[in-house]
């Protein structure tokens, strides 16, 4: 049996689910650009003290540690 930090016994983690969005512009045929964010709404994921392989959190739920983050890049493909 696990406890929460207060002693009240885990019966249930709470589901989570994140939004995320990513695109890419081909500026020219060699020449392209893209972005994405992942949890845009910021989410955080439900404290999981039973999990395996992490700490506090399912490590699937890997964006909810981290909260919202950015990337972008290029790419050229060179003739």
């Amino acid at each position: 049996q696990a406890f929460y930090e207060d002693g009240t016994p885990v019966t249930k983690i709470s589901s989570f689910t994140t939004f995320d969005l990513s695109g890419r512009w081909n500026i020219t045929d060699a020449f392209e650009l893209n972005a994405s964010v992942a949890n845009v709404f910021d989410r955080i994921a439900p404290l999981d003290p039973t999990t395996y392989g992490g700490v506090n959190y399912n490590p699937m739920h890997f964006t909810g540690a981290l909260g919202r983050y950015f990337t972008v890049g290029a790419k050229y493909t060179f003739r």
